[in-house]
């Protein structure tokens, strides 16, 4: 311990020469430890945004795809061109059958030229 008191009191060139030295090898730490830091969250930002990207994508083509399957179950194709009033029981009947089709859907109705319900199931 006296020998190192001693070497840094007495000579003020060497003093210098150490804390130049000691900050010369910390320089390169320090700026490699800033851009590596720079790096990671600039690469972990990219990573976050793409990994919303294909989430978003993933939920459109599964809202497409529920939308398609739904257009489908909506079409109904009459075999004649006359004007014809659906039953009461036969419209209950076409609603239950799509609610137990398609689960995700909980309200379903049939609505005339007006805009009056006529018939409606949950």
């Amino acid at each position: 311990m006296v020998f190192l008191q001693g070497f840094f009191a007495n000579n003020k060139l060497r003093n210098r020469f150490v804390v130049f030295l000691f900050v010369l090898s910390a320089a390169p730490v320090i700026v490699l430890g800033v851009m590596i830091f720079s790096f990671i969250d600039r690469s972990h930002r990219s990573d976050v945004a793409l990994i919303a990207q294909q989430t978003l994508a993933q939920k459109e083509e599964e809202i497409n795809a529920f939308l398609s399957d739904a257009a489908s179950l909506l079409s109904l194709r009459v075999g004649f061109e006359a004007r014809a009033e659906i039953s009461k029981t036969d419209q209950e009947f076409l609603l239950n059958g799509f609610l137990q089709e398609t689960p995700s859907i909980e309200e379903v109705a049939f609505i005339n030229l007006q805009g009056q319900e006529i018939t409606k199931k949950t």
